[in-house]
C-alpha cells in the first residue's frame, strides 16, 4: 500500500509541476474573468433593472458555480482524450502501472480539485471584495463557505468524470451538451434563486430541488450570505453527498464497462 501511494504521490507531483508552468496564464484567465463579473455585477445589470440584493447571491451563481460547471466541461473532455479509444493515450500507460484504478482516478480528481479551488481564488476574494456593498448584509461564514465549496468542487469533478467514462467517445463529442448537461444547467438554481422560482411556481421549484447544482449554488449562497432566503445546509450538504455517492457507484461501473468490458 505504501508503494501506491508513492506512486499516486509521483503522478500528482508531476500533474502540480505542470501546473506551475501554466499556473500565469490561468491567473491572468481568472482575473480576467473576475474584471468581467465585476462590470457586469456591479454596474450593467444594476443598470438594467437587477435588484441590489440579487447581485451577491447571483454572482455566487453565475460567477462561481457557473465557472465550475464549465471547467467540470473542460475536464470531462480533457478525460475523453485521455481514455483509451482509437488511438494510443496516456492513459493506457497510467493504466500499466503498479497502482489500484481507484487511486489512478483518485490523482485525477485530487488535481481538478487543486487547479480549480486555485484559479478561482481570485474569482471569489476579488468579487467579494470589489462587490462588498452588496455583500455588507452577510450573515454567513467563510469557514462554512470553504468546507461547502469544497464539497462542490468534489461534487463538480466526480459528475463529470463519471460522464467522461460512461459514454463513448463520438458520443461524447456530438451530444453530451445538448443531452445531458443542458438539463444539469438550466434547470438549476444558477441563474436563479430557488425561493423565487418556488414562490411562482411549486411545481419547477420541486424540479430545480432535483438537481444537484441548485444544491451547490444555493448551499454556498447559504454559507456565505446566511439568512433564510436560501436552501439551508442541512439540505444542501446531505442532497450533494448523497448526488456524489451515486456519481461514485456509477464511474465505478463505467470505468469497468470501458476497461475492463469482459
Amino acid at each position: 500500500m505504501h508503494t501506491y501511494f508513492l506512486i499516486m504521490r509521483a503522478l500528482l507531483h508531476r500533474d502540480l509541476m505542470a501546473l506551475r508552468i501554466k499556473l500565469p496564464g490561468l491567473l491572468i484567465d481568472s482575473f480576467i474573468l473576475l474584471g468581467i463579473q465585476v462590470l457586469n455585477f456591479g454596474y450593467f445589470y444594476p443598470f438594467l433593472g437587477l435588484p441590489t440584493n440579487y447581485i451577491a447571491p447571483l454572482f455566487i451563481g453565475t460567477g462561481i458555480v457557473e465557472f465550475l460547471f464549465q471547467s467540470g466541461f473542460a475536464f470531462a473532455d480533457e478525460l475523453m482524450e485521455k481514455i483509451p479509444h482509437k488511438q494510443t493515450t496516456v492513459m493506457e500507460y497510467h493504466l500499466t502501472l503498479p497502482l489500484p484504478k481507484w487511486l489512478l482516478f483518485t490523482e485525477y480528481l485530487i488535481y481538478f480539485m487543486i487547479e480549480k479551488i486555485i484559479i478561482t481564488l481570485p474569482l471569489i476574494v476579488g468579487g467579494t471584495y470589489l462587490l462588498r456593498d452588496r455583500f455588507a448584509d452577510a450573515t454567513g461564514s467563510f469557514v462554512l463557505f470553504g468546507l461547502m465549496y469544497l464539497l462542490v468542487v468534489f461534487f463538480v469533478g466526480i459528475f463529470f468524470m463519471m460522464l467522461a467514462f460512461m459514454y463513448e467517445y463520438e458520443w461524447f463529442k456530438d451530444n453530451v451538451w445538448s443531452r445531458r448537461l443542458s438539463w444539469f444547467f438550466n434547470f438549476s438554481a444558477i441563474y436563479l434563486l430557488w425561493h423565487v422560482v418556488n414562490g411562482i411556481s411549486p411545481f419547477f421549484g420541486t424540479i430545480l430541488l432535483c438537481n444537484p447544482f441548485t444544491h451547490a449554488a444555493e448551499g454556498l449562497r447559504s454559507a456565505l450570505l446566511g439568512g433564510s432566503l436560501y436552501l439551508p445546509l442541512s439540505i444542501t450538504v446531505p442532497a450533494l453527498c448523497i448526488a456524489s455517492l451515486i456519481c461514485i457507484r456509477l464511474l465505478k461501473a463505467a470505468i469497468i464497462k470501458r476497461l475492463d468490458p469482459v
